[in-house]
């Protein structure tokens, strides 16, 4: 995807998805540890053992309000980086994007922590596929990438993914948003310094990214 980008997008537009992508990627490292990582140590997983399955769904509540939360910090950076798209597309396929990056994470996080290996490859085998057949598609259909089309071509199939996921894994946790401020203050008293270094390991490494692009703009930074 990188290569493709640099050789095919402008300048400007690379250095938007990295900088939109690097915002992606650190909501995914707060929910691998706040998700993945309870789902993983808390309870091991035992199709047996009802405490796992009620863990699941509380989690399961708490990564639905991530996702929202990854959509709604999506449309906030294209109206702060990139105002005047606005009234574009973009914003919404920058939301779109981030919701369904995160969803296709946290079933990858689920079939971990069940030590599904064959689902979580099956996953990340129909993303990589379906991703490159956008892009070939997107490519032929306009002889060149856009940011706003890339974001939607590039959701599809994070979506299918995760939508294979959860079909091939057994009892899928029902997502019930209700009544996770009461379940999940106890797991995150558990996970909260793994949320806290997770974090600002993931910021330490990309701030270069939100430094550079503050000062100089996006396409110097690309």
């Amino acid at each position: 995807l990188q290569l493709t980008l640099i050789r095919f997008a402008t300048q400007e537009d690379y250095g938007l998805f990295v900088l939109w992508q690097a915002i992606v990627m650190i909501v995914v490292t707060f929910q691998e540890a706040s998700v993945g990582v309870p789902l993983s140590v808390r309870i091991s997983f035992n199709a047996d053992n009802p405490r796992r399955f009620v863990l699941e769904r509380q989690l399961a509540g708490f990564s639905a309000l991530v996702v929202a939360t990854a959509a709604v910090v999506g449309l906030v950076a294209v109206f702060v980086t990139a105002p005047a798209s606005a009234s574009q597309p973009l914003p919404i396929t920058v939301a779109l994007y981030a919701a369904a990056f995160v969803t296709y994470a946290a079933t990858r996080f689920l079939a971990l922590s069940r030590m599904a290996f064959a689902v979580a490859l099956l996953i990340d085998g129909v993303y990589t596929c379906l991703s490159l057949m956008a892009l070939f598609a997107l490519y032929v259909a306009s002889g060149s990438i856009a940011l706003a089309p890339l974001f939607a071509m590039l959701s599809l199939p994070l979506l299918v993914a995760a939508g294979c996921g959860l079909l091939v894994l057994p009892r899928t946790p029902a997502v019930r948003i209700r009544g996770v401020g009461r379940s999940y203050p106890a797991i995150w008293r558990d996970s909260r310094l793994t949320a806290l270094a997770a974090l600002s390991t993931e910021v330490q490494i990309r701030a270069y990214v939100f430094i550079l692009t503050a000062i100089y703009g996006p396409a110097v930074m690309a």
